[in-house]
């Protein structure tokens, strides 16, 4: 029989899913998801949960990562054009 792979750890105490990722704790309750609220009866759709989050973070982080290369270029393309604005201003 396969081993049994939990990507989050279940909090008993409060019949929850918890991860820890990039020094972030994300809960998620079995009861607001409607899952069965043990361990056993909840972790695949924990797992199922967790594997969306992580994308959902993974597309969030490479988005910025894009927004931030699309404000960079727009502030050089300004910084250019106020150059030459400010060099023609000089020579006329």
């Amino acid at each position: 029989m396969p081993a049994i792979k939990k990507l989050m750890t279940f909090d008993s105490a409060r019949c929850r899913w918890v991860k820890m990722h990039d020094g972030k704790r994300y809960t998620v309750s079995c009861k607001k998801q409607k899952w069965l609220p043990t361990e056993s009866g909840s972790y695949q759709d924990a797992n199922r949960w967790w594997q969306n989050k992580e994308l959902e973070l993974t597309a969030s982080d490479s988005d910025k990562a894009a927004s931030d290369d699309v404000r960079d270029k727009t502030i050089e393309i300004i910084n250019r054009v106020l150059l030459r604005k400010s060099t023609l201003l000089v020579y006329h």
